[in-house]
């Protein structure tokens, strides 16, 4: 940005310029800094201001600035009270759609779970490092047969050997996702830290898969938890949420439809 844009006046006179902006990439690394899987080098850290800077003279600079969530505008917004920014807008995320009811799920083979997310991104890790040793092992002390499957792209060879123990699937990057969708009992979103929002939460709204997130993991977005998403942030309460929805159809639905509606 800081050398394309003092150009774009002789590349593309009178042009409408549009940042999407799905989150401010200071805030995104101060999360980063909380947790030891994301080793901040001295070096990245020294970026941080440099990026508060650059945010303060860009952001301003384009004629519209769009944001994936209020969520968010209300950080862009407190990030820049001294300026009174104009050039805001919010365009929310959106995943393809058929209209009418979710799709009932498939008959299940047996109880499961599934995770996918880019395998390379620090929130990601983390929180599927504490849902696989915090939470997992307890849910397989009370039923051995749940299984987990992981979906996901760019796995480093030292954080798959970490999917390797009893009754989890990793499968790697597949091209489609609706048969894990259709034969899960639950999507799981065990973020902890992170910004911006989470498509994969309305990827298993239109794939009618009922979600368990924490709050972190379904911030930004338009739900009420306990409602549309399941609302879990600790162990024990992810575990107990799993194991109640796993066997509760019913519950299955309610989710389903409320998360279906909001699409």
């Amino acid at each position: 940005v800081e050398l394309v844009t003092p150009l774009w006046p002789l590349l593309s006179p009178g042009a409408f310029r549009v940042l999407e902006l799905d989150e401010l990439e200071s805030r995104r690394d101060v999360e980063y800094t909380k947790i030891e899987l994301a080793s901040v080098s001295d070096f990245e850290r020294s970026t941080l201001r440099a990026k508060k800077i650059l945010e303060k003279r860009w952001i301003p600079a384009f004629d519209l600035d769009a944001i994936d969530s209020l969520f968010e505008l209300e950080k862009v917004e407190r990030a820049f009270a001294d300026q009174s920014l104009t050039n805001l807008a919010v365009w929310h995320n959106v995943v393809p759609g058929e209209p009418g009811e979710p799709r009932s799920p498939a008959r299940r083979a047996g109880p499961s779970i599934f995770f996918v997310g880019h395998l390379g991104y620090p929130p990601n890790q983390d929180g599927l490092i504490w849902f696989l040793e915090e939470v997992f092992p307890l849910i397989r002390s009370q039923n051995e047969e749940i299984r987990c499957t992981v979906a996901g792209l760019y796995c480093p060879p030292n954080f798959e050997a970490k999917l390797t123990q009893s009754g989890i699937n990793f499968v790697g990057a597949q091209r489609d996702l609706r048969p894990f969708y259709e034969a899960a009992s639950m999507a799981i979103v065990p973020l902890r830290i992170g910004t911006g929002t989470r498509v994969k939460i309305l990827e298993a709204f239109s794939f009618g898969c009922p979600v368990v997130s924490t709050a972190k993991g379904a911030e930004g977005l338009d739900v009420y938890l306990d409602v549309e998403v399941l609302s879990v942030d600790s162990a024990e309460d992810d575990d107990e949420a799993c194991l109640a929805l796993a066997d509760d159809p019913l519950v299955q639905d309610s989710l389903c439809r409320a998360g279906f509606a909001l699409l």
